[in-house]
């Protein structure tokens, strides 16, 4: 066994320049993956309609978290916050799940796909609005915001362009 001139037995190593203190480097999240409000609100009104695949199985009100849709990406990758559906975490992470069985087995076991519970979901958020235009609680403001996120949005997920 040879050894290294420079580690010799009983001395030290020492840094000739002394390190520089830094910052600790904390995760901050990409331009990309920041939320803006409107996308915030808008994945909030997804998530309060409750599970999309409850509602079709027939049970309406189910809590929900955001799941963001696989269709048209590559593996690791996440599509736009507003290609979004409603699932509970059962139908989402558990065994049963979306991520729990994979995309074929979820569909064979369900009979149904992310797009076609992409539709009902805006088909639930479309009779949302109608309720809440008769109702006077749809300002101005949601309006705007809805014609310039949402309807094109629902007009891709319709097939309408």
């Amino acid at each position: 066994m040879t050894w290294n001139s420079t580690l010799k037995p009983g001395k030290p190593l020492q840094r000739k320049t002394p390190m520089k203190a830094t910052k600790p480097m904390g995760r901050r999240p990409s331009k990309k993956s920041r939320v803006s409000a409107a996308e915030h609100r808008f994945l909030s009104a997804i998530a309060a309609q409750g599970c999309i695949l409850c509602r079709r199985l027939g049970y309406p009100g189910t809590p929900a978290e955001i799941h963001h849709l696989r269709d048209g990406v590559g593996a690791g990758q996440r599509n736009s916050n507003l290609m979004t559906i409603p699932l509970c975490p059962e139908h989402h992470r558990g065994a049963t799940g979306f991520h729990g069985l994979g995309r074929r087995a979820f569909e064979r076991a369900y009979g149904v796909t992310e797009l076609d519970l992409l539709r009902e979901a805006w088909e639930v958020m479309d009779a949302g609005r109608a309720d809440r235009i008769s109702h006077n609680t749809w300002s101005t403001a949601d309006e705007l915001e809805y014609h310039q996120v949402i309807q094109p949005l629902a007009r891709m997920v319709h097939g309408d362009e």
